[in-house]
């Protein structure tokens, strides 16, 4: 439940600033109107994004396919923008791949799959709190959204190293 309206406070404020200032700049509303007007919006916005994060069908991943002896070593939903489009989802780690998966809302099933001796640069983004992006010997660029980043970063960095090392 505390994480119900955390969510609800985390994605109602920020709505709710957005819908103010919008209103107060382009309409002709009284000031009272306004603020009813923001802080239903946003008490709305909130509640709803609350409830969808709470659907089944976000909480449980699709787990991949995995190829023989392939063990998935970490685990976490996700954000992976193609374009800036940022679609839905979970991050996997596994030994042999950095795979995400969209999860079941998407219309259609999608899935990036990047073997691990591809990754060639980690970065932890400075512009938001959550950026974690890969670059692969291909110069293809992966940005994710995915909590604990630093970690996701190291735990990429050690399989990186430990996969070389298999392969001496």
């Amino acid at each position: 439940m505390q994480s119900f309206f955390k969510t609800a406070i985390i994605t109602g404020i920020p709505f709710g600033l957005v819908m103010g200032i919008f209103f107060a700049t382009f309409t002709h509303s009284s000031m009272l109107l306004t603020i009813f007007t923001t802080l239903f919006a946003s008490i709305l916005f909130g509640l709803s994004m609350a409830k969808i994060s709470t659907l089944p069908q976000l909480q449980q991943p699709i787990t991949p396919l995995l190829q023989p002896n392939e063990q998935i070593l970490k685990v976490s939903p996700a954000n992976h923008f193609v374009g800036l489009i940022a679609m839905g989802g979970w991050l996997f780690l596994t030994n042999q791949r950095l795979i995400f998966q969209a999860h079941r809302l998407m219309q259609q099933p999608y899935q990036l799959s990047t073997p691990i001796t591809e990754i060639t640069q980690i970065r932890s983004g400075i512009t938001t709190l959550m950026h974690l992006a890969i670059r692969t010997r291909h110069h293809q660029n992966q940005r994710f959204v995915v909590g604990q980043r630093h970690a996701w970063s190291k735990a990429i960095q050690m399989q990186i190293a430990e996969n070389a090392h298999e392969n001496l």
